[in-house]
């Protein structure tokens, strides 16, 4: 094990860093869109309170479960990512951007409910809706940077927070039904 579970990456302040940490870069990003220098360095300075929440959860599960998760997440995210390079003209749509964004606010009122309600079927839904969600979510954006004119910044970044949150989905799917068994 690479770290110990008394390491400061098991700390709850570390936790409270990185969520508080990473709001504040995210809202930055519009306004560095375009700007090469500037944008570059945000999506670095991101990563890190990033990888610090992912290794939070990954510091909670099996190490069996971890790599699952991992496993899954890249042939999920490789194979999409084929999919969207040669469908992806077909792909793109404004209808689909609304049924995602509607998903994905539908998936956090879900998760705010949650905060109130504790329940093991609704942690489950709001998993597996999460990854089929961030499943769509990496076909729209890798056929948008593939097929489209945009910001090559900005389109890495939501990959790569779709890659994650995809990753983190899984995570927690495994791990309850590793608690389960």
């Amino acid at each position: 094990m690479l770290f110990r579970s008394s390491s400061w990456l098991d700390s709850p302040y570390t936790l409270i860093f990185a969520c508080a940490s990473t709001l504040p870069l995210m809202l930055l990003f519009p306004h560095t869109r375009n700007r090469p220098p500037y944008n570059l360095l945000l999506l670095f300075t991101l990563t890190f309170p990033t990888s610090l929440m992912v290794s939070f959860a990954c510091l909670h599960a099996p190490v069996v479960i971890v790599v699952e998760a991992g496993a899954t997440a890249i042939l999920i995210f490789l194979t999409l990512t084929f999919v969207a390079l040669f469908w992806g003209h077909k792909i793109i749509s404004h209808t689909l951007e609304v049924v995602l964004g509607i998903g994905l606010m539908t998936l956090i009122g879900f998760s705010v409910v949650q905060l109130f309600v504790v329940s093991p079927m609704l942690h489950s839904f709001i998993a597996w809706s999460a990854i089929v969600l961030f499943c769509g979510y990496i076909l729209y954006d890798t056929s948008l940077l593939a097929h489209s004119v945009q910001d090559p910044v900005e389109a890495c970044l939501c990959l790569y927070l779709d890659g994650i949150n995809l990753f983190l989905s899984l995570l927690e799917v495994l791990n309850a039904e590793n608690v389960r068994s």
